[in-house]
C-alpha cells in the first residue's frame, strides 16, 4: 500500500498501519448495528400494533408534488456526472474530464452560482469543447433519459422496476 493512505504504529515505526481499511472494517459493526435494531423494531408489526405503518401508508398515499415548487428547489450540481459525459462523448478521456468538471464545480462553489449558471465562454476557459448545446443537460428531463443503464431512473427502467415489484407482490 501506498505511504499516503497508511500512519506509523504508535509502538513498532518500522510497522505500516492501513488505517482506512480499519475505519471502514469499523463501520460494519455499526452499520449492523443498525440493521438489527431495525429488525427489532420492525419484528412485531405485521402481528401486533400495526398503527404507524397503517399511517406512514396513508401519508405516502397523500403526497402531491407540486411541479413548480419542485423546479425552483433543482439542484444542478447533480448534472456533475451529466457533464462529465458531455464531455467523454465530446472526445475527451473520462479521467480529464472528470478533473474538468470537479474544476468547474469549484469554480461554481466559489462564486455561490449553480452549475447551469456559468456563462458559454467561462466554460469554454476550462475547456474549449463546450458549445451551447451543453444547456440541455441541464433539463432534469434530459438527465434522467440519458442514464439507460440497468436499474437507473431511466423511465423504461423505472417501468421495469415497477412491473417487478407488481409482479413479486401480486399474490397469483
Amino acid at each position: 500500500m501506498d505511504a499516503a493512505v497508511q500512519t506509523s504504529s504508535s509502538l513498532m515505526p518500522q510497522k505500516k498501519n492501513p488505517d482506512i481499511l480499519e475505519l471502514v472494517r469499523s463501520s460494519c459493526g455499526r452499520i449492523f448495528g443498525h440493521v438489527v435494531n431495525l429488525f427489532i423494531v420492525l419484528k412485531g408489526l405485521p402481528f401486533s400494533y400495526n398503527k404507524d405503518m397503517e399511517v406512514f401508508d396513508i401519508l405516502i398515499k397523500k403526497i402531491k408534488p407540486s411541479d413548480n415548487k419542485i423546479k425552483n428547489r433543482i439542484n444542478y450540481f447533480l448534472m456533475a456526472t451529466d457533464l462529465v459525459d458531455y464531455l467523454v462523448n465530446k472526445g475527451i478521456p473520462f479521467c480529464e474530464a472528470h478533473g474538468i468538471i470537479g474544476q468547474i464545480v469549484s469554480y461554481a462553489e466559489i462564486k455561490g452560482i449553480q452549475l447551469n449558471s456559468i456563462p458559454l465562454n467561462e466554460l469554454q476557459g476550462f475547456c474549449p469543447r463546450f458549445t451551447s448545446d451543453v444547456y440541455e443537460l441541464f433539463n432534469p428531463w434530459v438527465s434522467i433519459k440519458n442514464k439507460k443503464t440497468s436499474g437507473s431512473t431511466h423511465p423504461e427502467q423505472v417501468k421495469r422496476q415497477i412491473q417487478l415489484a407488481k409482479s413479486l407482490l401480486d399474490p397469483k
